[in-house]
């Protein structure tokens, strides 16, 4: 199984529980596609939902 490596969240919290993990890779069924990310953002509002506030 190929395995990916990515930054997970499991819990409300500060920067430290942003985890990075490695998972299996995805296997995209019949009709879907299986994109390869160069590079992210980061948006604000994904620091207070990770705070729990939204």
């Amino acid at each position: 199984m190929t395995m990916m490596k990515t930054a997970r969240i499991h819990e409300y919290g500060g920067t430290s529980v942003i985890r990075y993990e490695a998972v299996p890779r995805p296997r995209p069924a019949f009709g879907e596609v299986l994109v390869r990310v160069a590079a992210t953002s980061f948006n604000p509002t994904e620091a207070a939902l990770r705070a729990g506030m939204l």
